[in-house]
């Protein structure tokens, strides 16, 4: 078998090689090769993952089909808008009751919901104390008279 003269493609030394798909003249040279794609394969990764949270790939938005890159991989919508759009859509609000079965709950809750907020729920029991003070309205509770 002919051996074939060849260069190192790390330290540029000639060497002698059984085969012609052989890059390097040792051990050492091999190892330092390997390293370097490494590198080389890391530095590649972090420029296709530029710019992407978390490393996330873009996705398409479940509302409206735009594809967008995900702050976390549960996020489903591009926007917020997208979002309420989808919950209102479907029926779901606030935890996936009806507006008239969440003033029920907040009304026979003996504490608060955590999907409530926290105005809301001081507002619930100032009305609870002093029921005449409040008067029901279509967007919570206004107060009638302010003593």
């Amino acid at each position: 078998m002919a051996s074939l003269t060849l260069t190192c493609i790390i330290c540029g030394r000639k060497f002698q090689a059984a085969r012609k798909d052989v890059k390097t003249c040792s051990p050492a040279c091999k190892l330092a090769r390997q390293r370097a794609d490494k590198r080389e394969q890391r530095k590649a990764r972090r420029e296709r993952m530029r710019g992407r949270p978390f490393g996330l790939r873009p996705r398409a938005c479940a509302m409206c089909g735009k594809e967008f890159i995900p702050t976390s991989g549960r996020q489903r919508y591009c926007s917020r808008e997208c979002r309420f759009a989808d919950d209102s859509r479907q029926g779901r609000v606030a935890g996936g009751y009806d507006i008239k079965d969440i003033d029920a709950a907040i009304r026979n809750a003996k504490t608060r919901p955590p999907w409530c907020s926290e105005r809301r729920w001081r507002i619930e029991l100032a009305r609870r104390r002093d029921p005449e003070r409040y008067e029901t309205c279509q967007d919570g509770y206004t107060v009638i008279d302010n003593q």
